[in-house]
């Protein structure tokens, strides 16, 4: 039979919440980002939106399958439906993904893998298909590039 000591069940509670507590502070300081973001590139009459995919692949026919590939996050400027959660840099502009970003932060945290993001080539720029909240919690944990299974257009 297996007994469980208090102290153990305390530590692992109270490393929990330090957990939560680091993915909601992260979260916060790339939501005022992107909310601070917003508001200096509006008054300076800047886009700073994501780009819609149907506005930029309008004028492209077919595609193919590029596999999976190491891609800057630098690269990736738009999004195929999501344009209106995140900026052009990927910071949360709304609360309203406040769940999702922090429990993909809090797997990103606990050394869990997750399945590669999906995007769309498009020229030189990509598009996201899925994964949003992905890119934007590896962009504001400092990484640079994101494993992504590629579309051509």
């Amino acid at each position: 039979m297996t007994t469980f000591s208090l102290p153990n069940v305390e530590h692992t509670l109270m490393a929990s919440q330090r957990a939560s507590q680091r993915t909601a502070a992260l979260f916060n300081a790339a939501l005022a980002a992107g909310q601070q973001r917003r508001w200096w590139l509006a008054l300076l009459r800047r886009p700073h939106g994501l780009r819609r995919l149907a506005a930029d692949a309008a004028r492209v026919t077919g595609g193919r399958h590029a596999g999976l590939k190491l891609v800057e996050i630098a690269d990736i400027r738009g999004s195929e439906g999501r344009t209106t959660d995140f900026d052009d840099a990927f910071n949360p502009l709304t609360s309203t993904t406040r769940q999702r970003w922090q429990r993909v932060a809090d797997a990103f945290d606990e050394g869990l893998r997750l399945p590669p993001v999906t995007l769309i080539q498009v020229g030189r720029h990509y598009f996201v298909r899925d994964g949003h909240h992905r890119i934007s919690v590896l962009r504001a944990l400092g990484q640079a590039v994101v494993e992504a299974e590629v579309t051509v257009w």
